[in-house]
């Protein structure tokens, strides 16, 4: 728990520049994340159904699967003060069903010859229509990270914090979470604090080689505090925490333990424990 503790206040208290990556299936169990984070990062970038729903709510369009209440929190995404962090990813994958193409696309592509693509296409951000509808967003494609600005601000931070996974990776949208985990590890110098139960899983499980590097590498950090890590960060610190308030209750607080009558009397009937 002291190194969980320890890499909590690294993130609270990160070395600058800090860029912080989160995503999730709902916007409403990340909007505190999102608010706290926001708040003290460098750069904010979003992944999942975040990312789709603050698309909505800037751009004016609509996404197979992201409901109306998502885009109206993700409304508050676009305040001026977080805009100016946000740095979007300008490449994403839309597929008219959920199960895509039946197989791993690349950019948008089905990577299996001879397979028709299924309504699975790449599409950039800066062609979005307003008042158009879409299919699904189902990942980023892995073309994202080599924009310009996005592998500038990867490639320069001295601390990076990911609570996201970029794709549907259920139906084989894999290539925007492996080519984040890839352009993440590329920075050998900044502190990597990896945090949450399915954004781990899909590090180990997408990214074999890098998971086990990662795991005797000092510059990172793989939470396994998951959903407590973001409750921490939500609340500003670890003594937030009613665990943690225990355990730093003050000793002088003790409860007393209340001898029995018979120990106050100068002779007791009590059997002895020898005699026992």
């Amino acid at each position: 728990m002291e190194r969980e503790l320890r890499a909590i206040e690294a993130v609270l208290e990160p070395k600058r520049p800090f860029v912080a990556i989160v995503g999730g299936a709902k916007v409403d169990t990340k909007l505190g994340t999102l608010r706290a984070v926001a708040k003290r990062c460098d750069t904010l970038i979003l992944g999942g159904v975040v990312y789709n729903a603050y698309l909505c709510a800037k751009y004016g369009i609509e996404i197979e699967g992201v409901s109306e209440k998502d885009v109206e929190l993700a409304a508050e995404l676009l305040h001026p003060e977080v805009q100016a962090k946000l740095v979007e990813l300008p490449v994403v994958v839309e597929s008219s069903s959920l199960q895509g193409c039946g197989c791993v696309p690349k950019e948008g592509v089905c990577s299996t010859p001879g397979v028709m693509q299924n309504g699975v296409r790449a599409i950039r951000i800066d062609e979005l229509q307003r008042g158009a509808s879409y299919g699904y967003f189902l990942d980023v494609a892995a073309s994202a990270f080599d924009d310009a600005r996005v592998e500038s601000v990867l490639s320069n931070a001295a601390s990076i914090f990911v609570n996201a996974v970029m794709g549907f990776t259920s139906s084989g949208f894999h290539e925007g979470t492996t080519a984040l985990d890839h352009a993440i590890s590329s920075n050998k110098l900044a502190r990597k604090y990896f945090g949450g139960g399915d954004t781990i899983q899909e590090f180990k499980s997408l990214s074999p080689a890098l998971y086990l590097s990662a795991v005797d590498d000092p510059t990172f950090y793989l939470f396994t505090g998951g959903g407590t890590v973001l409750k921490t960060l939500e609340l500003g610190g670890a003594e937030e925490l009613e665990t943690v308030k225990c355990l730093l209750l003050d000793k002088d607080e003790e409860t007393t333990h209340v001898m029995p009558k018979c120990m106050t009397l100068a002779e007791c009937d009590c059997a002895s424990p020898l005699d026992i």
